[in-house]
């Protein structure tokens, strides 16, 4: 006789949820130490509660979806919308990894040749992490090679992704968005903090930006890219069919949380 099987040997075969903790490109030294202990977040692997959020995932509710999984995979006591945004970016790539493994498959197309190959990277062991000096400390300055103004900034975290996002919206729908992208300006003026030792609001700090000569915005930009920790995801590949050199960054496909795997042993 067979017998039914129950929900409680279900629950015995099953693994239990286990946790663990990532270190970020940050080294956590622009969080409160007591809550980023040893700049590590305590993580858990995805759900399929969180493979459910993916299903439904489209180009609309992407980032909100993202958002979700992040916040509650996230054990740590921490808002991610505090995290910087290169490290929401690397504990969406250890998620990946922890969740299905290491290896992701992605295709690319050589422009060269035209023909589309598939090609895989181990996360995060094919990429560099960028860590910052042990005692890099907001607010940086930096001091304007042109102008000779000096800038005090921050880095952003994943609350200014939403601002500048909702800020773009509102300029699209004013059909602003026809004369170039219309949050360019306003992220580069988001993070000064301080004008020759002076306080700035943000309208302002957008009309300096605006007006700066082209080679003190590349200078400001720089400082920005010089002090923010992250990893680094180029992918440098060649083609099998001509062998062009393909350097790109990493693809986000379908297959970043919808992985093919082999079933035929």
């Amino acid at each position: 006789i067979v017998s039914q099987i129950t929900l409680d040997d279900i629950v015995k075969l099953l693994p239990k949820p286990t946790t663990g903790i990532i270190e970020l490109p940050s080294l956590g030294i622009f969080y409160d130490p007591s809550v980023v202990i040893n700049g590590g977040l305590e993580i858990r692997p995805l759900s399929v509660q969180e493979e459910k959020l993916v299903a439904g995932m489209n180009n609309a509710n992407v980032d909100d979806v993202i958002d979700t999984i992040l916040s509650r995979c996230l054990i740590t006591s921490i808002d991610i919308n505090d995290l910087l945004l290169t490290d929401r970016y690397y504990m969406l790539l250890m998620l990946r990894a922890n969740s299905y493994g290491q290896e992701y498959n992605f295709t690319l197309t050589c422009g060269s040749c035209s023909v589309a190959q598939k090609h895989s990277v181990n996360i995060p062991g094919d990429f560099t992490i960028k860590n910052p000096p042990v005692d890099a400390k907001e607010p940086f300055e930096c001091v304007l090679p042109v102008s000779k103004i000096t800038l005090a900034f921050r880095l952003l975290r994943g609350k200014d992704e939403k601002i500048i996002r909702k800020y773009k919206d509102k300029e699209n729908k004013k059909g602003y968005g026809t004369s170039g992208d219309p949050g360019y300006i306003y992220s580069l003026a988001l993070p000064i903090l301080m004008v020759n030792n002076q306080t700035i609001d943000i309208v302002t700090a957008m009309e300096l930006v605006s007006r700066l000569p082209v080679k003190d915005l590349a200078y400001f930009k720089q400082a920005i890219e010089e002090n923010t920790p992250g990893v680094i995801t180029t992918v440098t590949k060649s083609c099998g069919a001509c062998g062009k050199e393909l350097v790109t960054d990493l693809p986000m496909t379908s297959e970043f949380f919808r992985p093919v795997f082999t079933t035929k042993k």
